[in-house]
């Protein structure tokens, strides 16, 4: 095939949003790239789904699989051409390097002088999955490969196989993960390097703790969501954990709020918020977490002190805490964001103190499936 990406038009896969299993990370954590951070030579306009936050690929060796999932500052346009190239250095980085950004085959202007690749998984905004061998160009499309796109972040697993070393070990493979706001093997057309310039290591999958979300007591009473579940997957990375987080059953289009909690039903006893999901169309979502989830989870208030005031509606912020001992956060639980959605969806439509604002709906998913003191993160050992 043709390497010229100008005359490629990428064909919509409709991609099912399935949990992908990423497991324990042996070498390194997600890498973390600095927001709004557009490459001088862009052209384009500076979209927020050009600008890379977040990306990670983990080799499973046993699996036989290599996983590549990133993390943009805006809601991936799936209507739109832009791609999402993951490149690889398996040993001889340099030839893709000097193919596309730096040596007299590349492009104009001279770009990414350290970002060393051999071959690449190429993810569209439209759901489609390609590989790119520097050794041997050409685009390839992995039609087996399924791409899930979930509001900001786009991730997908390929076949170990067409990874293979160019000299360097598993461990030692690195990557850069860089999009293209089109269709286009023009420098111009690349807003950002995540490393900026340079190349991140990939890490080794190893041991994982894996777990089930049960629908709530409220949700069972009211016999609504009679499909929803979750799947949690944790794995350590000595000094925190990073939490996975896939639903499915739910309302398509929908906000979720996660909290660790102290017990998994009413009254929760303390709780901690972790962050949002949003459904998508199929009514499935995915969120990562990075933090403390492990047997040395928990809040303590040695003693008392004044709160900030910042909301003031039917839950209103403490004045003050209260003082306690440490106490352990090892339930994790799902809300409705809004009372409505719940009532859309046949639940009840109680307001709840499960959001940012204190004005949610109720619990959808929890961990009610693990007895009270013994909740799933205990499991886990940092």
């Amino acid at each position: 095939m043709n390497p010229n990406l100008s005359t490629f038009r990428p064909r919509f896969l409709a991609a099912s949003l399935l949990a992908i299993g990423v497991a324990t990370q042996a070498q390194a954590l997600p890498f973390i790239d600095a927001s709004n951070d557009f490459l001088p030579t862009f052209i384009g306009a500076r979209d927020a789904d050009l600008d890379v936050v977040q990306a990670d690929v983990v080799i499973d060796p046993e699996a036989q699989t290599i996983t590549f999932s990133g993390t943009v500052n805006g809601n991936i346009d799936r209507k739109s051409q832009k791609l999402y190239v993951f490149g690889v250095d398996r040993g001889r980085g340099s030839a893709g390097r000097d193919l596309v950004f730096q040596g007299a085959a590349g492009g104009e202007p001279k770009i990414g002088s350290n970002v060393l690749w051999d071959a690449a998984a190429v993810l569209t905004a439209g759901g489609q999955a390609l590989f790119f061998d520097a050794l041997n160009p050409g685009f390839v499309p992995q039609p087996n490969v399924v791409v899930t796109i979930n509001g900001n972040q786009i991730a997908a697993t390929y076949p170990l196989a067409l990874f293979a070393s160019q000299g360097s070990r598993f461990k030692e493979y690195t990557y850069n993960l860089w999009p293209r706001a089109a269709a286009s093997l023009a420098n111009t057309v690349v807003p950002d390097f995540a490393p900026d310039n340079g190349n991140a290591p990939v890490s080794i999958a190893g041991k994982q703790f894996k777990f089930d979300l049960a629908r709530s007591a409220k949700v069972t009473d009211a016999n609504c969501l009679r499909d929803a579940r979750a799947e949690v997957r944790i794995r350590s990375e000595g000094p925190v954990e990073v939490m996975d987080l896939s639903v499915q059953g739910l309302p398509p289009k929908t906000d979720f709020d996660v909290f660790l909690i102290q017990v998994p039903n009413a009254p929760f006893g303390m709780a901690w918020y972790q962050g949002d999901i949003e459904t998508n169309q199929q009514g499935r979502g995915h969120q990562t977490f990075v933090g403390r989830f492990s047997e040395e989870t928990f809040v303590v208030a040695p003693g008392n002190a004044l709160a900030p005031q910042v909301h003031h509606n039917a839950f209103p912020d403490a004045q003050s805490n209260p003082s306690t001992g440490p106490i352990h956060t090892f339930h994790v639980g799902v809300w409705f964001n809004s009372p409505a959605d719940a009532a859309k969806a046949g639940c009840p439509k109680d307001t709840t103190p499960f959001n940012g604002e204190h004005d949610a709906g109720i619990q959808v998913l929890s961990s009610r499936n693990f007895v009270d003191q013994r909740g799933p993160l205990l499991n886990v050992k940092p």
